[in-house]
């Protein structure tokens, strides 16, 4: 069972960028079991361009302990949220397995940590290079998220239906995503 990725994903990339006001960025997402020391945790991992993250997110201004750059300087490099570092107990450094429902194994080295403020993120998700996602999803070459940081953040609901509309592609603006949280503001 292959999942679903962006089919030719530099092209359409390319053809986003000609006309998105704002940054592009290619990502895997997965999702692993995270263990160490005696300890399984439930993760989203997301591997990811370090050279284009700053374009779509903070992460690089979040990332205690180290760069992004560090995820070039270990093989199957991972960074991790501070909660989930605390959670389980590893430090920059430790040596910890990722496993996929799938039954992709691999052994990551922890290089470095980040720090959202969102709990839900900083417990659970970590990021990796794309190739090391790619290697947990089983797919060589699969990118299956296009993530987009727009400069004027109340046009992503346009964006994401002229996106559809040119691509096929299920696009989802940060306010569909958070439909829930917004109604709650709502007077």
């Amino acid at each position: 069972a292959r999942r679903r990725g962006i089919k030719n994903p530099l092209a359409t990339m390319a053809a986003l960028e000609a006309w998105i006001p704002g940054g592009v960025a290619p990502s895997v997402k997965v999702q692993a079991i995270i263990r160490y020391a005696n300890h399984d945790v439930a993760t989203s991992i997301t591997g990811i361009d370090p050279r284009r993250e700053a374009q779509v997110s903070d992460l690089p201004k979040q990332m205690r302990g180290a760069t992004l750059n560090a995820l070039y300087r270990a093989t199957n490099a991972i960074v991790i949220g501070d909660r989930l570092s605390d959670k389980i107990g590893a430090r920059i450094g430790a040596n910890i397995t990722l496993q996929t429902s799938e039954g992709a194994r691999i052994s990551a080295q922890v290089v470095g940590y980040f720090h959202t403020g969102v709990r839900q993120v900083d417990e659970g998700t970590a990021y990796v290079l794309t190739k090391t996602g790619q290697i947990l999803s089983q797919q060589t070459g699969l990118i299956n998220e296009l993530r987009l940081r727009l400069r004027d953040p109340m046009s992503s609901r346009a964006v994401a239906t002229r996106i559809e509309n040119d691509t096929g592609y299920k696009s989802v603006s940060w306010q569909e995503a958070h439909e829930d949280l917004l109604s709650t503001f709502i007077i």
